[in-house]
C-alpha cells in the first residue's frame, strides 16, 4: 500500500505539531488505516510503534474530555532534566588522572 499521502500530509502539518500532537495524528492514520496500519505508519511518519501505540491509548483516554491536559503541559512535572542533580561520573572522570598518578607514585 502506497503511504505517500499519510508522508505528504505529516510533513506539511509538522511545522504546527508538538509531540503528543504527533503521536494521536499517526494514531488516527493507524486506526483508519485498520490492519496493518500501525506498520504503515510508522516509517511514514517517522515514529515508532511504541509512540502511535501511545498516541492510541490517550485518544482513548480523552475521548469525550477535554484534549488539552491540565495547566496545557504536554508532559506530566518532573521530567526533563534535572539541573540541580550532579554526576556521580564527573569526580570519578575528574580525579581518574589523578588517581593513576598516586598509584604509580606508591611503586
Amino acid at each position: 500500500m502506497n503511504t505517500g499521502h499519510i508522508e505528504e500530509r505529516f510533513e506539511l502539518l509538522k511545522p504546527f505539531l508538538n509531540e503528543r500532537q504527533r503521536r494521536i495524528f499517526a494514531a488516527i492514520e493507524a486506526k483508519l488505516l485498520g490492519y496493518g496500519g500501525l506498520a504503515l505508519v510508522a516509517p511514514a511518519t517517522e515514529s515508532s510503534r511504541d509512540t502511535i501505540v501511545a498516541g492510541g491509548g490517550e485518544l482513548i483516554a480523552h475521548k469525550g474530555t477535554e484534549a488539552v491536559p491540565e495547566g496545557g503541559r504536554i508532559r506530566r512535572p518532573g521530567g526533563g532534566t534535572q539541573w540541580g542533580v550532579k554526576s556521580i561520573l564527573g569526580p570519578r572522570v575528574c580525579l581518574l588522572p589523578q588517581a593513576v598518578e598516586a598509584a604509580m607514585a606508591q611503586e
